[in-house]
């Protein structure tokens, strides 16, 4: 099993446009580290899983080690919510981007669209 450690900071930024309309802005740098399976771990694996073998899987990661991220999440929003703490009626949307790599510096580069 892949282990995966996630080390950093989050900056948050958010301005209200209009009553339901907003925007957010996060930006992030983090280490993550991957870590791979030992070797009690691969065995256990081997007898549990050896029917379910995908040899074009490769699991999404880059390899082991340490990667550096570095982010910037612009997200779009519009709620008519009656109360963000005790909700009884109204809807909320969100359009955003996860953009990583570039400018922002790191190992990984990444484009994430979200919708909610």
């Amino acid at each position: 099993m892949i282990k995966m450690k996630e080390r950093g900071m989050t900056l948050y930024f958010s301005i209200g446009i209009l009553i339901f309309v907003g925007i957010l802005i996060f930006s992030s740098m983090s280490c993550e580290s991957i870590f791979g399976p030992s070797s009690e771990e691969e065995e256990e694996e081997e007898e549990e899983l050896s029917y379910v073998y995908n040899p074009y899987y490769y699991g999404g990661t880059y390899g082991y080690g340490n990667y550096f991220v570095g982010s910037l999440s612009p997200v779009i929003y519009g709620t008519t919510v009656d109360s963000p703490l005790t909700p009884s009626r109204g809807m909320m949307y969100l359009i955003g981007c996860k953009l990583a790599g570039g400018i922002m510096g790191g190992d990984i580069s990444l484009i994430k669209p979200h919708f909610e």
